[in-house]
């Protein structure tokens, strides 16, 4: 129920089984194998060398506040699952997932907005992957300022803020005349 954080290049051999709690990854994990049980939270700002599953009812949550954690394999996210990201807006960064196999997006993605005013313009790169399929099923984003609404493109991983009105205004000029 508690959290296991393994930090430094971890080499042992065999496969690495979380029944319960959190497993944060701030050095590496082996290539052996990964099985997660529902309920489980996986984060960190490490390296895990094995494909990650994340199942129903278990959370994905990279970084250790704002951070990276980089998988040297494929990334599924199951329905059901629930992945955490977390971005500031000033300074501007936020969390990643970073995948060298293909991404499959689906459960609820969370984004919590820890610093900072949120804008027309900004913009989140939250996964990195050289492929992605799939999409989230439900999303929990920070609120905006009137006028303004999330885009989610997950053909690149990435969260933009638009503007659903004119931010900058137009200027008419009238005139009148008198002979028509």
């Amino acid at each position: 129920t508690g959290s296991l954080t393994l930090a430094g290049l971890n080499t042992y051999a065999g496969a690495t089984t979380v029944n319960g709690g959190a497993l944060i990854v701030n050095g590496s994990l082996p290539g052996g194998g990964l099985a997660l049980a529902s309920g489980v939270t996986l984060g960190g700002d490490g390296v895990i060398n094995s494909a990650v599953t994340l199942p129903s009812g278990s959370t994905l949550a990279p970084g250790t506040s704002v951070g990276k954690l980089t998988v040297n394999n494929t990334v599924t996210l199951q329905p059901g699952s629930t992945t955490r990201m977390e971005i500031s807006a000033a300074p501007r960064t936020n969390d990643q997932l970073r995948a060298t196999g293909a991404l499959t997006y689906a459960g609820t993605l969370t984004v919590t907005n820890v610093a900072g005013m949120l804008w027309a313009g900004d913009s989140f790169q939250l996964f990195s992957a050289p492929g992605y399929s799939g999409d989230f099923t439900a999303t929990n984003l920070p609120a905006l300022n009137p006028g303004f609404a999330w885009q989610w493109t997950p053909t690149n991983g990435t969260l933009n803020i638009v503007a659903t009105v004119a931010l900058q205004p137009t200027n008419l000029t009238a005139s009148y005349n008198a002979g028509v």
